[in-house]
């Protein structure tokens, strides 16, 4: 998971992927900026309601939010700014989320154009990354490439003067294009085209059943409708007073304007380009004879599909001729394209291209239009660490969250060469392997699981690969060279390297020890494609560092992002969803459970589900139970397996644990942030409900802070919750 509360991968971008969006050091499709974050963001790729699938998809219509969001129950939901204020009364046993975070919540505000703020967590590691790129040169290869990055972006006067004049020279050449014959010339031309959109694309992800990178074909992304903030919505169903549709408009005016064009010209060319999505779609529906994938088609089979689309001569000019075979996505999406790929529709496709380019292009150009690029970010749900104004107060703190996002491995390297993270490692591996015993101890004890159950529980926790602080095998760029360009010419190198690199895994196996977040300053995760654990430096490295040097206790390092992220993400490996996979990552036919044992462990999740559907958020508007619910059970199993840890350890102090983890990630948002979140776009429990729901579930908790019946924290024996 990625750095939000509680070290959160925060749900924006729902998949477990990393945002290939602005950044192509992640798997599967490098091609675009523009495409990638939103084909990463796709929630389809992940369904976090576990054990019990959801009725198929309706269009998702917000219910109203009322003036008075302050009669939530049992507990107020103070993570809405307002909600709080200094007249409100705080008691560790009414509300023990808001008794720990009042001074932050009254002291902490949500910056201009933001719906959400957070205490920070992996500040000093951000900023122990920025010392490094602005200090001497750097000798590895791979971390030079992200100081080189570092200081052209940082080169604020270069930057501003060049302005637009790099973008403008390819939308000239787009412009210039009189004929299909000429587009397609200009479209697999690489260097010619790099950044553009090329409408049908190539690219390689990872197969995880056959364990190997497949090559596969589909449509570039649309303008609108792969991101939380924008599902349900495409070119035909937006409005254009919506604020995502507004700030792409915005962008792409932005930089058209600037390479040429009047403000007229440029919203012409964004609807021409909305206008030609339309019809794709149209022309797909039609098409669409429910039988439209087909996996195993070669390369010469390419040719015609997708009309005059020069289809086969662009896999091999992107380096894919040589793949085995090539999967389509859907395949009246490119009858769809062959049918506009057409003289009849030239100046759209023009306009398509110009107007996917400048989305592209907006994070490459200078202050300004970087600028806007953010606000469209934003508006779309993307990356946090990028979009936070308090986090990017000046070019220096925006480089390196760029960069950690664009070019992770580089910046994992420079992270590494410039401090010593080896007895950090030691101890969190220790730790993961404490995490991973005492999960099985848990299960052995277990009084109503069957020993068939049990053994093959704790044999896929004994295979779970732990990976921490910083990976041992990492990604190759020693095909990137960056010496000596401006910002724009960086961008584009990089581009084109993602490029080289994603082809390079044609036809290849994948390799496991790879991380997917590789700049160590993302968090941590559990993958279960892999039955593998991740946790990153940032995330651990001042509380290792604090514990070590005697300045937190046993207990309070218990209750540091550290103790959290170890103990909750390794109960990822046997949660509502991973029960169903083996200890390799693979789906099982039936579970890890015998029968009767399943049904139990159903009846008890289902237990958990109707607790949290019982929960208000504000007066009218429930939690949804069935969306929170994996990471529920994995937030009561993680909370269990440290409590029976640290009950082996003399005097701990509960006190200090409990508060500690309570005070790990505060959040402020606003009601519409916070109603996407319960709605789905985030597949956590609210951080209030993070706190209160999971301590309510244990005696120690009770027990520390004297809870009886009546209080706003006590939840009877009967009714706690016990999974395992």
């Amino acid at each position: 998971m990625k750095n939000k509360a509680f070290a959160f991968l925060f749900c924006f971008l729902f998949a477990a992927a990393s945002l290939t969006a602005y950044a192509a050091d992640g798997p599967s499709d490098p091609v675009t900026a523009a495409e990638g974050f939103e084909a990463a963001a796709d929630p389809a790729a992940s369904d976090e309601s576990g054990a019990f699938p959801s009725e198929e998809d309706e269009e998702l219509v917000l219910p109203p939010i009322p003036d008075d969001l302050t009669g939530g129950r049992p507990w107020i939901d103070s993570s809405i700014v307002g909600n709080v204020t200094a007249d409100t009364q705080t008691s560790p046993v009414e509300d023990f989320y808001l008794y720990v975070n009042k001074d932050w919540i009254l002291s902490h505000d949500l910056p201009a154009g933001s719906q959400t703020t957070e205490r920070d967590g992996l500040a000093n590691a951000r900023a122990r990354v920025r010392s490094a790129l602005m200090g001497e040169d750097l000798t590895d290869h791979d971390a030079r490439q992200a100081q080189l990055f570092f200081r052209a972006f940082c080169d604020t006067d270069a930057r501003e003067a060049a302005g637009c004049t790099p973008a403008k020279q390819v939308i000239d050449d787009i412009r210039s294009l009189e004929s299909i014959d000429e587009i397609s010339e200009f479209l697999l031309d690489t260097e010619r085209s790099a950044g553009v959109p090329t409408l049908v694309t190539v690219y390689n992800s990872r197969d995880y059943g056959e364990h190997c990178w497949k090559t596969g074909v589909r449509l570039s992304s649309p303008t609108f409708g792969k991101t939380v903030n924008t599902l349900g919505m495409n070119a035909a169903t937006i409005s254009p007073s919506d604020p995502v549709y507004q700030a792409r408009l915005k962008l792409v005016c932005d930089v058209l304007t600037r390479a040429g064009y009047t403000e007229e010209e440029a919203i012409a060319a964004f609807e021409n380009r909305l206008d030609l999505e339309k019809e794709l779609l149209q022309i797909a529906e039609e098409s669409n004879d429910g039988q439209n994938a087909s996996s195993d088609l070669t390369i010469d089979q390419l040719d015609g599909i997708a009309g005059d689309f020069p289809l086969r001569e662009l896999a091999r000019t992107r380096g894919y001729g040589q793949a085995s075979s090539f999967e389509v996505g859907d395949m009246a999406d490119l009858i769809a394209a062959g049918r506009l790929y057409t003289e009849d529709h030239l100046e759209a496709l023009r306009d398509y291209f110009i107007c996917g380019y400048a989305i592209e292009a907006g994070s490459w150009l200078d202050p300004q239009a970087y600028d806007a690029w953010i606000a469209d970010y934003t508006a779309n749900g993307g990356e946090e660490d990028l979009t936070m104004p308090e986090r990017n107060a000046t070019p220096e703190e925006q480089a390196v969250n760029l960069a950690a996002v664009v070019i992770a491995t580089p910046v994992g390297r420079a992270y590494v060469e410039a401090y010593d993270l080896s007895r950090v490692k030691e101890v969190v591996q220790d730790l993961c392997a404490d995490a991973i015993e005492e999960q099985k101890q848990i299960i052995n004890a277990s009084e109503w699981l069957s020993d068939a159950s049990k053994q093959r529980l704790c044999a896929k926790m004994d295979a779970v690969t732990v990976n921490v602080i910083y990976p041992e095998v990492w990604e190759d760029y020693s095909g990137l060279n960056l010496d000596g360009l401006d910002y724009y010419g960086v961008r584009r190198a990089i581009w084109l390297n993602d490029l080289a690199r994603n082809a390079e895994k044609t036809n290849t196996e994948i390799d496991d020890r790879l991380w997917d977040s590789p700049s160590l300053l993302s968090g941590g995760a559990y993958d279960r494609e892999t039955n593998s654990f991740h946790v990153d430096a940032a995330m651990c490295e001042d509380n290792v560092n604090s514990y070590e040097a005697g300045e937190i206790t046993f207990s309070e390092f218990m209750g540091t992002y550290t103790g959290y992220i170890v103990f909750h993400e390794i109960a990822h490996a046997i949660d509502t969803i991973n029960i169903y996979k083996d200890e390799h990552g693979d789906d099982l036919e039936e579970s890890l459970l015998e029968p009767a044992d399943l049904t139990e462990y159903k009846r008890r999740a289902e237990k958990a589900r109707d607790y949290l559907d019982s929960i208000s958020i504000w007066e009218g508007q429930q939690v949804i139970g069935s969306v929170c619910l994996n990471e529920a059970v994995a937030e009561i199993c993680g909370m269990q397996t440290r409590l029976c840890f640290a009950a082996k350890h003399e005097d701990f102090d509960y006190k200090a644990f409990f508060e500690g983890g309570a005070g790990i990630g505060p959040i402020l948002n606003t009601p519409e942030h916070e109603l996407m979140w319960i709605l789905g776009g985030d597949a956590h429990p609210t951080v209030v409900l993070n706190t209160n729901f999971t301590v309510q579930q244990f005696h120690e908790f009770m027990d520390t802070y004297g809870v009886k019946e009546g209080d706003g924290m006590y939840l009877a024996p009967e009714d706690r919750l016990v999974i395992w």
